[in-house]
């Protein structure tokens, strides 16, 4: 059993390096607008990075974690349609209850409010 585990690792790392090698050597049309960062179909000014906004990215970072949450909700939601107890009507109920907690609790610490 181990010794498969050490030729798949052999291989892999093989594998790797060889792709390594061949992306040097085969990359040949390298220019500035491939180097550069996207910027939304802008040129880019200048080599400078801009600032980026914090409430922004605070913003996105809730966006993505309570749509998560809601994705994973869903599953549980559809679940009741089909067998309905007292337990999971009582833990549908926590999980709204943490998702509208962390929502005002960051409703109330101003991460919702956009000023800039």
């Amino acid at each position: 059993m181990t010794s498969h585990v050490f030729i798949c690792m052999i291989l892999s790392s093989a594998l790797f390096m060889m792709y390594l090698l061949l992306s040097k050597f085969i990359m040949t049309n390298q220019n500035l607008s491939k180097l550069s960062s996207f910027e939304c179909g802008y040129d880019t000014m200048s080599k400078m990075r801009q600032p980026f906004s914090t409430k922004f990215f605070v913003l996105i970072v809730l966006f993505v974690v309570f749509d998560i949450e809601l994705a994973l909700f869903f599953p549980l939601a559809y679940s009741l349609q089909i067998y309905v107890d007292h337990q999971s009507i009582l833990i549908l109920m926590v999980i709204l209850l943490i998702l509208l907690a962390g929502v005002f609790l960051e409703w109330h610490n101003g991460a919702l409010d956009w000023k800039l």
